[in-house]
């Protein structure tokens, strides 16, 4: 990914979703990206928070109103150190290491636009935001 959106460390573990309740907004994208590319309809905030001399940061990502996918890690990282999707009932898969999988959606009709994205969520299936609407595959 271009930017880092590294995240927090809730208790001792990194593996484990942060809470998001420890940190203060660093800034928000009303129209966020993945490598670079814009993504319509998904916008992110990012939350940072000071531990032990380090910055750890959360990004939270939403589409159609509904948080979708949160990563983080440490601003002074590369990339995510773990990452989530959001499940069908509202709950989170597993964190999985790393960036979440991201695939990008593009129009049909030969302009290569950006019409939507893919998640992988860590179980097999993917989320799919694409035309103000969200389904699982």
């Amino acid at each position: 990914m271009t930017h880092v959106i590294a995240a927090a460390r809730y208790g001792a573990e990194m593996s484990e979703m942060p809470d998001i309740r420890l940190y203060r907004l660093h800034r928000r994208a009303a129209v966020a990206d993945f490598e670079g590319t814009a993504v319509p309809g998904l916008c992110a905030e990012y939350l940072r928070r000071e531990d032990d001399g380090r910055v750890a940061s959360v990004g939270r990502y939403e589409y159609a109103q509904t948080e979708i996918l949160r990563a983080w890690g440490w601003t002074d990282e590369a990339h995510c150190a773990y990452s989530a999707v959001r499940a069908a009932d509202g709950s989170w898969h597993p964190p999985v290491a790393g960036c979440p999988t991201v695939e990008l959606t593009r129009s049909g009709d030969g302009s290569d636009e950006v019409t939507g994205l893919r998640l992988a969520d860590g179980t097999g299936g993917w989320l799919v935001c694409e035309a103000g609407r969200i389904s699982r595959r």
